[in-house]
């Protein structure tokens, strides 16, 4: 019997050596995790449906037939099952592996209707190997017995950690499967990945840190805010030997919080045995910041940057290290993983077999979320209890990062975190003594020519405001006083907007007259540094994170030489528009505040009111996750959860820079009938030339033949991309012209 049909050598894959190879990989993913029996009963049975004589008949026809072939999963479901009632879970898992984690309830019945199935019942009297495995379902019902009474005093605790032990076990069970069936067909790149695998340590990778920033230390100027960076970067590294936990890094923005939270990671990874560390980061524009930092500490093959965006040079797209870089995404195996929140979390709640098969080597990681308080409000409960179970039972430390620091502990409140350690005691004071700014509240609405006249009288100055439609409207009123504009909103596509970013960080360091309109896309994490800050009233929250792009350096001065703070001015537009929900109530909680009670932008208590008072005023658990996650309803359970809501919105690819050549190249495969060979690195080339627009937008555009239907999922602007505004709002609704 064969698992799989001949490989490029000519050779075939046995079922016994494919269950066997798959039992030993996740076998091996799980005993650092005290699942071992678990692991390698999972693949011992996972694939014994390919036992029966009708797959065995469709495998041997393979490649002369595009049939799919007989339900091969299930049957090691109907095996399991009436053997032992605890490792039913487990038979969930087997019965998942190819087509996604699949709910309880719907298990239940796929049993009863799998065990009438005359191919399934064909494989289970094929399956000679059977009384083989019988003394491994007490060993590993024993390993799942022991969790279990962990939670015995607290039922609604054991379940949600049921939960995600299933999910962890489907991951192990799928990525072993895939690295199994990778050797028979694909040898050469299972040994690229065994090159790779374990060539860099954690004990490397600090090592590199600690003589990197002994460098820094030796030749960095010795400003006031320097001396601060190393003072909080030591602190960190003394309590990285801490107990594993949660932490809370609070820094001021512009106080090296990408350098710290690393330091602190690193070390707290090799005081503790931990395997990796991962950076979830809310935007792509900090990831590429963050990760080209760290790639010049620890090297290109330390550090994967796993993103929509990311795109390897052109040069490099071919080579070793760009493959192992492809590779090491599928299941992040790799010491730094560089990532959005959208990627950590989907690996954490989506049923999908490549979303879960990152999540196995999540256990045993330290967990850096930057900008932490961009975390959905309406999803903050589920979120919060995950991180808290991957402590509890994975061996997770998670380190929680910001300027704004979210009050996330247990409270009357909310469920939250439990034991939070603050990795910088007292950050107040550095608050206090980096204050770099002065805030001024203008009490009158502006209108936006007034606003447009007032921001003329600077030479250097950032506008942050709510939407791109007020993006646009000042955008025009500058340029019509004469004015050379910068703009930064998601109407450019990514490429376009690291040139602006570029563009704005040369005219800023040398001195030239630079005005940037921008939306929220600015705010956090990004490297610039301006006199002065215009920031349309928002939440708390992101004027302060705005308030990072100005005097960021401390460096600014008067006529006479003498150090003075930068301005932020925040103003309310006559007839500016907020995105609604979240956005809109955080922004009328932060007015009744600025308002209300004198107050301390500069001091991070503030924050703890401005968070609670958004608690009060949102829905933690909007979507019920919590609720599908009790019923054990994983297809449920990601179809609500969606960190960033694009259901609705459509990818436009645009005509800018060498997006043009990229686009003729495509098109050119298209037209020549080979639109079933654009590949996955063709999208991904493709990434940085994309503007995602709702499919109202899309409508009207098509409507006035501005768009067509180019790829699949992908629709190409025929109109013309503008330098400065990107695609152009013609047909869009001034309702869609949110961010």
């Amino acid at each position: 019997m064969i698992a799989h049909s001949a490989n490029g050598l000519g050779k075939e894959q046995s079922l016994q050596e494919h269950l066997q190879g798959t039992a030993m990989l996740c076998a091996k993913f799980l005993a650092r995790l005290g699942f071992e029996n678990c692991g390698y009963l999972l693949g011992c049975i996972h694939d014994i449906g390919k036992a029966s004589t009708a797959f065995q008949q469709y495998i041997r026809q393979i490649p002369n037939t595009a049939a799919k072939g007989p339900d091969h999963s299930s049957a090691s479901a109907v095996w399991l099952v009436p053997k032992n009632n605890r490792l039913a879970s487990l038979g969930l898992v087997t019965l998942s592996h190819h087509r996604g984690l699949v709910a309880l309830s719907d298990f239940k019945r796929l049993i009863q209707q799998k065990g009438a199935d005359s191919n399934i019942k064909n494989a289970l009297q094929q399956f000679v190997w059977e009384n083989k495995l019988l003394p491994l379902l007490p060993l590993a019902s024993n390993e799942l017995e022991r969790f279990e009474q962990k939670y015995i005093n607290d039922v609604d605790k054991a379940i949600l950690s049921s939960e995600l032990l299933l999910r962890l076990l489907f991951s192990c069970l799928v990525d072993a499967d895939y690295l199994d069936t990778e050797a028979h067909f694909s040898p050469e790149t299972a040994n690229l990945r065994r090159h790779y695998h374990n060539k860099i340590t954690i004990t490397s990778l600090w090592e590199k840190l600690e003589q990197n920033q002994k460098r820094i230390d030796e030749n960095v100027e010795q400003t006031p805010i320097n001396r601060l960076r190393q003072e909080i970067y030591t602190q960190a590294v003394q309590a990285a030997a801490g107990e594993r936990g949660i932490y809370r890094l609070t820094v001021p923005t512009g106080g090296g919080k990408t350098r710290t939270s690393m330091a602190f990671a690193l070390r707290h990874a090799l005081l503790h045995n931990l395997e990796r560390v991962i950076m979830a980061v809310p935007y792509t524009s900090i990831i590429e910041q963050n990760a080209d930092v760290y790639r010049q500490i620890f090297g290109k093959e330390a550090v994967l940057e796993h993103h929509s965006s990311f795109v390897l040079d052109g040069d490099d797209e071919d080579s070793q290290q760009a493959i192992y870089y492809r590779l090491a995404a599928e299941n992040w195996d790799a010491p730094i993983i560089v990532t959005t929140t959208v990627q950590l979390f989907a690996s954490l709640f989506s049923n999908r077999p490549s979303a879960c098969r990152r999540l196995h080597n999540i256990a045993k990681s330290v967990i850096i979320l930057d900008e932490v308080q961009s975390l959905p409000q309406k999803y903050l409960l589920p979120i919060l209890n995950v991180l808290q179970t991957l402590v509890d039972d994975w061996q997770v430390t998670v380190v929680l990062c910001t300027a704004t620091q979210p009050a996330l502990e247990k409270n009357n409140w909310l469920d939250g975190l439990e034991n939070v350690h603050d990795i910088i005691p007292s950050p107040g004071r550095y608050f206090e003594i980096m204050q770099r700014v002065e805030y001024h509240v203008l009490a009158a609405p502006l209108t936006w020519q007034q606003l447009a006249e007032k921001v003329c009288e600077h030479h250097q100055v950032l506008v942050v405001v709510n939407t791109k439609k007020d993006a646009l409207q000042l955008v025009d009123l500058l340029r019509h006083y004469g004015k050379k504009v910068f703009h930064l909103s998601t109407l450019l596509c990514g490429e376009h907007r690291r040139d602006v970013l570029a563009k704005v960080k040369a005219a800023l360091k040398a001195h030239q007259e630079c005005i940037l309109v921008s939306t929220q896309v600015i705010e956090a994490g990004v490297d610039l540094d301006f006199p002065v800050l215009y920031r349309a009233m928002g939440p708390l929250d992101r004027i302060v994170q705005a308030a990072g792009r100005c005097n960021r350096e401390g460096r600014l001065t008067d006529e006479t030489g003498c150090n003075v703070k930068g301005k932020v001015f925040i103003f309310t537009p006559v007839d500016g528009r907020l995105p609604a929900g979240e956005y809109s109530t955080a922004t009328q909680i932060t007015t009744a505040i600025l308002n209300s009670e004198s107050c301390d932008l500069s001091d991070p208590r503030l924050f703890n009111l401005y968070f609670e008072r958004l608690r009060y005023d949102c829905v933690q658990d909007a979507e019920g996750i919590q609720n599908l996650r009790n019923q054990f309803n994983f297809p449920e359970v990601a179809n609500r959860f969606h960190l960033i809501d694009d259901v609705n919105n459509v990818a436009v690819a645009v005509c800018y820079g060498q997006g043009t050549e990229v686009i003729d190249q495509l098109t050119d495969k298209i037209k020549f009938g080979h639109r079933q060979i654009v590949s996955r690195e063709d999208y991904r080339k493709l990434q940085p030339y994309i503007v995602n627009i709702t499919r109202n937008d899309l409508r009207n555009l098509n409507n006035q033949g501005l768009v067509t239907h180019w790829l699949e999922g992908v629709w190409l602007f025929t109109g013309k991309y503008d330098e400065v505004k990107g695609l152009t709002q013609e047909g869009f609704l001034p309702e869609e012209l949110i961010f």
